[in-house]
């Protein structure tokens, strides 16, 4: 919540800036970039699973670091791309047994965006970036710091114990289609900062699963289309 109110007083604050007069102007060749995001998730499906194995839920957003850049192909039209990532990590330890569950989400794609200059200062863009991600996950277990063999032992079937360590890697793919409008306000001549507000729609088959690289059945279809809130800082001229 702190980081989507960050998000409005940015917009109010560009907003107020920009009826000032001043002497930098927008770019109009090129661009490149860093954009913090914030993107409300709800995991329900791992989170059950999760309470079963007594690792707490995952928290109800994840934040998405990364960039991108553009370049003007004329009419105020440009393209480029953007890609950013976030981490998630849930861990606990009972009676001698630690449990961690690690997930890893990368999104990037094409982007066309449409800049309209209100003032000389200040761009309004409207656009979408078209592309696809990732959910990788790691899921460990371990009753004691392993040694060599005992990750040997694991695959021996004569031991009927528990291994020192277990882990399973979970892995997923998605279409992302991502609307946005956003505002962007330059400082100086080759720098400017921004926010903008954009939908991030996902689609993830669930026979695309795998487990340490295996076809996995049965797995959910996780849904992580939300709205998607973010600030940026780019550099060009």
């Amino acid at each position: 919540m702190q980081f989507k109110n960050m998000i409005i007083v940015l917009l109010a604050v560009t907003l107020l800036i920009s009826i000032m007069p001043a002497d930098q102007s927008s770019f109009r060749g090129g661009a490149g970039g860093m954009e913090i995001g914030y993107l409300p998730i709800e995991l329900d499906e791992i989170d059950q699973q999760l309470a079963q194995i007594n690792l707490p839920g995952l928290p109800d957003h994840i934040y998405l670091v990364g960039g991108g850049g553009w370049g003007y192909v004329g009419r105020n039209f440009r393209i480029g791309g953007y890609g950013y990532g976030g981490n998630l990590n849930v861990n606990n330890k009972i009676d001698g047994i630690a449990r961690e569950f690690d997930m890893e989400l990368s999104a990037g794609g094409f982007a066309v965006e449409k800049a309209f200059h209100p003032l000389r200062a200040t761009e309004l863009y409207v656009g979408c970036t078209i592309g696809g991600g990732e959910i990788k996950a790691k899921l460990t277990r371990w009753s004691d710091i392993p040694s060599w063999e005992s990750v040997w032992e694991g695959y021996d079937p004569a031991k009927e114990d528990m291994p020192d360590l277990s882990t399973s890697h979970l892995s997923n793919s998605f279409v992302m289609v991502s609307p946005n409008v956003g505002i962007r306000y330059n400082v100086l001549d080759w720098f400017a900062i921004g926010a903008n507000l954009g939908y991030f729609y996902t689609y993830m088959e669930e026979d695309n699963w795998q487990v340490n690289d295996k076809s996995l059945i049965n797995a959910p279809s996780i849904d992580l289309s939300n709205l998607v809130y973010k600030v940026n800082f780019f550099f060009g001229g």
